[in-house]
């Protein structure tokens, strides 16, 4: 079983604050440049997922959460369809 670990809450934190000054889309770019690349690596599909969420909970334009909302799930249902027990996975996709 996969724990939540201090790069998760940093990357979580980091975004989140990165998002309440617009400055996000950089590490969301290079996020999903990497998950692109590697979109069969289900931690790397995690990170930019967690990253959309981090965002998402600090936007106010509603088209910008629309399309973020969609493409966290996407690469959540990549990340569950490589490694299905990917508990925190299955439970932000929930």
């Amino acid at each position: 079983m996969r724990l939540i670990g201090s790069d998760d809450e940093q990357l979580f934190h980091t975004v989140t604050i990165a998002a309440r000054l617009g400055k996000a889309n950089r590490i969301v770019d290079r996020l999903a440049a990497a998950y692109d690349e590697n979109w069969e690596d289900p931690e790397t599909g995690f990170r930019y997922a967690l990253a959309l969420i981090a965002v998402l909970q600090v936007s106010s334009d509603d088209l910008a959460k629309h399309a973020g909302y969609t493409q966290s799930m996407e690469a959540l249902d990549d990340v569950l369809a490589s490694s299905p027990d990917h508990w925190l996975a299955r439970y932000c996709r929930a």
